[in-house]
């Protein structure tokens, strides 16, 4: 009996639930309701999706506009300005005005023979290099540049950045075509330039006027002994560990660029 009872009581309850569901759904879609031919409330679908759809329209076509708005509103980038020195370079028929080479451009030519050691123990490297240039450029030249990169770790020299100090690059003999030339920073030098051959070092510059124009399809020799002792952690691809593994990059005199922009 209190099975039954219970059966009963809950069928009632579940009854007077969908009732009261019902009357909700009357109350709040009235306004998408209509009757039907039996006279029983029909949600009206169509219009429903007629709305949403409508809504979607008008929302794209918004964000259409505001999208088209903001890309009005971007700012104009100023013309871009030529230099001087490539104009130029475009006047000689080098380069061509969007960059690339020209009828008349050249590039110069170098030879490079190195011999080096490296000691692990005490990270000294000890080198020699042999250097034939080839000047390939319409102009005569009277000197020419060579980086000293590892002048970066040498005392008293500008740096951007805190570096370990070594010492630097230790010039021994340099010679143009065989000639040995002195060092500008000698004692006993004076304050004025000697006549050239000379080699003078700023920084991570050496300077070495020939003592002779270097004519076009020329070319010159040069011999430059050099040691070093390498930072653990420096700037320019080097360092070491635990003295057994080294990482030894621009560690050699090289000549600097001279193209036709310059």
């Amino acid at each position: 009996m209190r099975a039954a009872g219970g059966a009963a009581m809950r069928r009632r309850g579940l009854t007077f639930g969908l009732v009261v569901a019902l009357a909700a759904l009357s109350v709040g879609c009235a306004g998408g309701l209509r009757g039907g031919a039996s006279g029983a409330p029909e949600l009206d679908v169509r219009t429903e999706t007629r709305q949403s759809a409508a809504l979607g329209t008008d929302s794209l076509s918004e964000g259409t506009s505001a999208f088209a708005g903001s890309q009005r509103r971007r700012p104009i980038p100023g013309p871009v300005l030529e230099p001087s020195w490539f104009l130029d370079a475009v006047e000689r028929g080098t380069r061509t005005l969007e960059g690339r080479p020209g009828d008349d451009y050249w590039t110069d030519r170098a030879r490079y023979h190195l011999d080096a050691t490296l000691d692990p123990a005490t990270a000294r490297l000890e080198g020699r290099v042999e250097i034939v240039y080839h000047n390939r450029s319409p102009e005569a030249l009277d000197a020419v540049v060579l980086h000293l990169h590892q002048n970066l770790h040498a005392p008293g020299v500008v740096r951007n950045e805190p570096q370990q100090v070594t010492g630097g690059v230790e010039l021994g003999e340099v010679r143009v075509d065989g000639m040995l030339v002195r060092s500008f920073d000698e004692p006993g030098m004076g304050r004025a330039p000697p006549p050239p051959p000379f080699h003078i070092v700023d920084g991570t510059l050496m300077l070495l006027p020939l003592g002779r124009e270097l004519a076009s399809g020329d070319s010159v020799r040069l011999e430059i002994d050099f040691g070093q002792t390498l930072p653990q952690s420096g700037a320019g691809r080097m360092g070491w560990s635990r003295r057994e593994m080294y990482f030894v990059g621009y560690w050699y005199p090289r000549l600097a660029v001279h193209d036709d922009l310059r």
